[in-house]
């Protein structure tokens, strides 16, 4: 039930509180009574015997959100969630949880949150929480044929409340949910990578099937685990122990340093119990001379690098200033600015052969023979011409036709008489280029717009020919500006002077 507080400085704390006794004023029987104090309102959880709900008139039905929105006035169900409703505040008032019946719906917040009814006396939980079928990496059924193994089929997982039914007064809901959406991603992670099956048998190399089995099994551990919540007394309390593997590795190292902030991680052997124990172990027994004695927790190697980092920063800083030197930009709205350097297990996928699996050769199930690989097709070979006797006759191409067609446009023009005074050739007015640049080429996105305008601008998306053009064009158009100016020049002396002293242009 939820209600609105009173208004008074005697008011419980931010508390829960839970009882497993009667309310002998309320005639209550109830097995606990949880109680939380909100700013605006109190959220209490009751938990009354099915036969005390019975004992007072109510049927002991379920009323949640969903069935209280669909009420209508007259139903029966509006009257026995009325009944309930004076079934929690009775209890309420006995417990000193304060309630204001001045206010609207009796202190109770707007319904249906006022009042609602779950049943926890049955919790379902899924047997499964992952199913996959899958063949080995690199299966190819036009070589090798249906494959004769189980029946494939993706992989297929449960998170959260459709794995298992919460129950709220225990605080289950959010905390399996979580586990089981962690559990879920190292599954999917880790589906393909042998690397996972090699850890969990201590083996340095595993077929699919052994790696199928593996993942089964760990994964049916993992739903185990995460049912009884079995995590590291770490996780539980949310900060490393201090006196636990990381912070006596840390204290080592630096006896300075700050307890680092403890996060959750999607790796089971460092969220549950038995698996952390398995992993201690092997680091305090597995290893053996320098590997043991140069070993680190993967915590502890993470927040010394980050304090290396940090320290680095702060020596080139200046005084009271924070110095970060950012990373290189490898792409720039999905062109490639610099390529990055190829790393060693990048390469070496990169050379090893298509379709080779990362797993040991497995027998397969059944008696299927292996088709022959079709014959590979005869390279076609391809002659590449040089990329400078490219260049160089590109060149000359398009030097050889900017000339012909400059030829040709200058022949056209005609000529002009000269002046007595030759006036200066005006620069070129860019009133229309400002017009040109307000209305810029189609785009498909802002990137794409300032490429095209800057190509516009500096003439670079222009063939040669369209160079030659534009180039004619110019000419002409100082020409005729040459022109303008020897008319205004005259149209200026014969005002003023009555008489023109310079020739005009014909």
């Amino acid at each position: 039930s939820t209600s609105r507080p009173r208004r008074r400085r005697d008011s419980p704390e931010a508390r829960p509180r839970d009882t497993e006794r009667s309310v002998p004023g309320a005639n209550a029987d109830l097995e606990a009574l949880i109680y939380y104090k909100a700013s605006f309102h109190n959220y209490t959880i009751l938990t009354p015997k099915r036969a005390n709900l019975i004992k007072n008139g109510l049927s002991g039905k379920v009323y949640h959100h969903t069935v209280s929105r669909s009420m209508l006035d007259g139903d029966s169900r509006v009257e026995e969630k009325r009944k309930l409703k004076e079934y929690c505040k009775k209890i309420l008032d006995i417990a000193g949880i304060p309630i204001d019946e001045e206010l609207p719906n009796g202190g109770f917040v707007d319904a249906p949150n006022d009042v609602m009814a779950f049943d926890f006396a049955e919790c379902w939980n899924t047997r499964k929480s992952i199913c996959f079928n899958l063949p080995p990496p690199g299966y190819s059924v036009a070589e090798m044929g249906r494959y004769p193994g189980r029946t494939p089929h993706p992989i297929v997982a449960l998170a959260g409340d459709s794995l298992l039914e919460p129950f709220w007064p225990m605080g289950l809901g959010l905390k399996r949910g979580w586990h089981a959406v962690f559990d879920t991603c190292w599954a999917i992670d880790n589906i393909f990578n042998p690397a996972a099956s090699q850890k969990i048998l201590k083996k340095d190399e595993v077929n699919w099937d052994e790696h199928y089995e593996a993942m089964s099994e760990q994964i049916t551990k993992n739903l185990e685990y995460c049912k009884r919540l079995m995590v590291t007394d770490e996780l539980a309390k949310g900060a490393y122990a201090e006196k636990g593997p990381v912070m006596l590795q840390l204290k080592k190292k630096d006896k300075d340093i700050e307890t680092p902030l403890y996060l959750v991680e999607i790796d089971p052997w460092s969220r549950y119990k038995e698996l952390e124990k398995e992993f201690a172990d092997h680091a305090k027994y597995g290893l053996k001379g320098e590997d043991k004695d140069n070993w680190l927790h993967p915590i502890v190697v993470k927040t010394l690098a980050k304090k290396k980092f940090y320290d680095d920063i702060r020596k080139k800083a200046k005084k009271d200033e924070f110095f970060h030197e950012g990373k290189k930009l490898l792409e720039l709205d999905g062109k490639e600015v610099e390529a990055p350097k190829p790393k060693a297990a990048a390469m070496a996928v990169a050379a090893a052969p298509v379709g080779k699996s990362p797993f040991a050769r497995a027998k397969p199930p059944g008696g299927f023979k292996r088709r022959p690989a079709p014959a590979a097709p005869a390279e076609k070979v391809v002659h590449k011409p040089c990329v400078n006797e490219v260049s160089k006759k590109a060149t000359a191409k398009r030097a050889s036709l900017v000339e012909s067609m400059m030829t040709k446009g200058l022949a056209a023009v005609e000529p002009v008489k000269p002046v007595e005074k030759k006036a200066p050739v005006t620069a070129q007015k860019p009133d229309h280029l400002h017009e040109m640049g307000q209305h810029g080429p189609a785009h498909d996105g802002h990137a794409d717009a300032a490429e095209k305008h800057w190509n516009q601008m500096n003439g670079a998306h222009l063939t040669a020919s369209a160079e030659a053009e534009l180039a004619h064009v110019r000419k002409m158009m100082d020409a005729l500006s040459a022109s303008l100016d020897a008319y205004k020049k005259a149209e200026q002396e014969i005002m003023t002077t009555g008489k023109k002293e310079t020739k005009t242009p014909i």
